[in-house]
C-alpha cells in the first residue's frame, strides 16, 4: 500500500512538473516599449504580457516625478502593427494614461510584425506625475522603441 502511494505522488510529482513547465515555454512573452520626448524630460515605460494579454508595469515620469502602473490596473491595448495601430489606456486609482503612434510613423528594424523591434513616434498623456502642475500632463511626443518576440 504505501509503494503505491509512493508511486502515485512520484507519478503525480513529475506530472505536475512537465505541465508547469511546457506552460513557462508556450508561447508567452513580455514586450518592452521605451519612450523618450526630445528634450529628455517626459519618459515612457511599459512592460506588456503578449502585447495585448495584460499590463506587467509602466512607468510615466515628467522631470524626475513619476506614476507607475502595474498588473492590478486596468490596462486596454490596441495592437495592430499591418495597419499601423497601436494605443494603449491604463487606468488605476486615481491616475490614467493615453499613449498612441503617430499615423504611419512605424518602422521595422528587423524580424517580422510578430517578433523584432520597431521604432515609432508617439503621443502621451496621462495624470501629471508633478505636484506642482495641473491634473493632466501636457500632450508630449515620444521617440519610441518596442522589442517584441513569440
Amino acid at each position: 500500500m504505501m509503494q503505491k502511494r509512493s508511486f502515485i505522488f512520484i507519478l503525480l510529482f513529475f506530472t505536475i512538473l512537465g505541465l508547469s513547465y511546457y506552460h513557462s515555454f508556450a508561447g508567452s512573452n513580455a514586450a518592452y516599449l521605451k519612450g523618450k520626448s526630445e528634450s529628455g524630460r517626459t519618459k515612457f515605460e511599459c512592460t506588456l504580457q503578449d502585447v495585448t494579454a495584460g499590463l506587467i508595469s509602466a512607468r510615466f515620469e515628467i522631470d524626475g516625478s513619476s506614476i507607475q502602473f502595474d498588473e492590478n490596473d486596468e490596462a486596454n491595448v490596441i495592437y495592430d502593427l499591418n495597419n499601423q495601430v497601436f494605443c494603449i489606456y491604463l487606468k488605476g486609482k486615481n491616475k490614467m494614461l493615453n499613449f498612441w503612434v503617430l499615423p504611419k510613423s512605424i518602422q521595422k528594424q528587423s524580424g517580422d510584425w510578430f517578433r523584432g523591434r520597431f521604432i515609432f513616434r508617439a503621443k502621451v498623456y496621462g495624470t501629471e506625475p508633478r505636484s506642482n502642475k495641473d491634473l493632466f500632463s501636457p500632450e508630449t511626443v515620444l521617440n519610441c522603441t518596442f522589442v517584441y518576440e513569440v
